[in-house]
């Protein structure tokens, strides 16, 4: 069974993640943006050389970059975990 502490740190996390997320890990500004479409194009590039290419995202945070893969037209299979 968790701690309270523990119970409090995530739900604490998970607060920050929803009120400061994108701007935290930077991908609320345009420049932001750009850099999160030119990592997952280049990942989706590199993906794209497999058939059904199964990824796992560790640190996904809010699934930005987890969106941003799903969307490209590639058959992936992705878990995301954070």
């Amino acid at each position: 069974m968790k701690s309270d502490r523990i119970t409090r740190e995530q739900q604490h996390f998970d607060e920050l993640a929803v009120r400061i997320g994108q701007a935290w890990w930077g991908h609320a500004t345009p420049a932001g943006k750009e850099r999160l479409k030119r990592r997952s194009s280049l990942i989706g590039e590199w993906l794209a050389e497999y058939s059904a290419p199964r990824v796992l995202e560790i640190g996904c945070g809010t699934g930005s970059l987890t969106a941003e893969l799903l969307a490209l037209d590639v058959d992936i299979r992705l878990i995301g975990c954070d």
